[in-house]
């Protein structure tokens, strides 16, 4: 134990040693600092007493601790914990493995009592030391940030101490083999930023995938929903048109039959009316014309009867125009529902072949997501969805999303701890059956 502690002090010695170290501390406090600046209010966003009118972010979307969880999140930690204050690491401590089996400095490791294998894993560790201090800094700030301006005390910002040591720990390994392999600090580098851009390039690409397989999906489950409900709409136009169209029918043979109806009702000339009291052209003019019984009523429907069959006239044609407008758009979506689900297949295909080659390798990605879905509580992401939604124009951005999310920890930790561990397991063999 004694050894090891003295191995760990060494490390120690030689980052405190490194201006570089210092550098990235400083630059992770004020990556913090600068992260607290803001604030949201309800009209967007505030800094230095100057309000920005963005509603998307105001605090009736996001809560203040959101706000900083989702900046916190998207700037401190996928930004610079897990691209540049790694980078920076592997700058420093690329050569860490290359300079101990050097000529002259293996000797003196060696001759201290530690076997080879705990030699070396705890060279390794030590290793780890650098992004370590950095992101305790970042996460202890982190934590006082979302306390301070966001009014919430939970531990959970400190989540950034672990994930960012285990995404650079994904890297380190890949330094450490090349660099055993090598002996070279520059070969060591340059290999490790490579196979890094390579996980990266498949990753995102995997990523593309699974969000096209989403919103391909998506589209076909909405081609079916609206051909469920055009086909019903159709139908009650169908009913509605077989309603009117016997209405209508049912009410024209009245309309025919009106004139001979009157026709048949009227007296003829040498008929007496009921309160005549003699000849028609002996009566008292000042009575009036002779009154017909029933006359004006059987006019007034008539008259009914005539707009009825015109109103019916009119809603059949608009009624038959609606039905030849819906039997255009469900022809159009069945058409263009089988492209989409072929589509959607091709892109489920090769969305699983890739996704089974990504599983292989260490998920730097899904590692450094694992903070936002760790801090950001879910009423926030709500609001939070929306604003990617309007600045990325991906309506399917909480899909995909919660497809990524539904990803276990078993898979995105435990198949990447399996990488590190076989690859640092093969460099840990080459040390150990390598002839200094």
């Amino acid at each position: 134990m004694r050894q090891t502690l003295a191995i760990f002090l060494d490390a120690y010695r030689e980052l405190n040693s490194k201006k570089l170290f210092w550098i990235v501390m400083a630059i992770s406090l004020a990556v913090v600092v600068a992260l607290a600046i803001p604030t949201n209010n309800e009209r967007g966003i505030q800094m230095f007493g100057v309000t920005v009118e963005l509603p998307l972010v105001s605090s009736k979307e996001i809560s203040p601790k959101g706000f900083y969880a989702f900046i916190l999140s998207w700037v401190g930690v996928n930004w610079w914990l897990t691209w540049g204050a790694i980078l920076l690491a592997l700058v420093s401590t690329a050569g860490m493995i290359p300079d101990m089996v050097s000529s002259g400095s293996i000797e003196l490791s060696l001759s201290r009592p530690i076997g080879r294998l705990r030699l070396f894993l705890t060279k390794y560790a030590a290793g780890l030391l650098f992004v370590a201090a950095q992101s305790a800094v970042f996460g202890i700030g982190a934590w006082l940030v979302m306390g301070i301006r966001g009014g919430s005390w939970s531990p959970t910002p400190l989540m950034a101490i672990p994930i960012a040591t285990l995404v650079f720990s994904y890297v380190f390994c890949i330094c450490v083999l090349i660099g055993m392999a090598t002996r070279s600090t520059l070969l060591a580098l340059l290999g490790t930023v490579i196979i890094w851009l390579g996980i990266w390039a498949f990753t995102t690409t995997e990523g593309i995938l699974q969000s096209e397989r989403v919103r391909s999906e998506s589209e076909v489950v909405r081609i079916d929903s609206q051909l469920g409900q055009l086909r019903d709409t159709l139908k009650a136009v169908d009913d509605k048109i077989a309603e009117t169209t016997a209405a209508s029918e049912a009410r024209q043979p009245a309309v025919e039959t009106l004139p001979g109806d009157i026709a048949q009702s009227a007296p003829t000339p040498d008929a007496a009316t009921p309160d005549s009291s003699g000849p028609a052209d002996a009566r008292d003019p000042s009575r009036g014309p002779p009154r017909r019984p029933g006359g004006t009523n059987r006019l007034l429907s008539a008259g009914r009867a005539v707009l009825f069959a015109a109103q019916a006239s009119q809603s059949l044609d608009g009624l038959r125009r609606s039905r030849e407008s819906l039997s255009g758009q469900i022809t159009s979506l069945e058409t263009r529902r089988p492209e989409r689900a072929k589509s959607a297949e091709s892109v489920r295909r090769w969305h699983r072949i890739l996704k089974a080659v990504v599983t292989l390798m260490p998920k730097t990605g899904e590692t450094k997501n694992l903070f936002q879905r760790t801090v950001v509580d879910k009423e926030d992401q709500e609001g939070l969805f929306r604003l990617l939604a309007n600045f990325t124009g991906d309506q399917d951005v909480k899909e995909t999303s919660d497809a990524i999310n539904r990803r276990s920890l078993g898979w995105v930790l435990g198949t990447s701890l399996l990488f590190e561990a076989l690859v640092l397991a093969l460099a840990a063999w080459i040390f150990c059956r390598r002839d200094f």
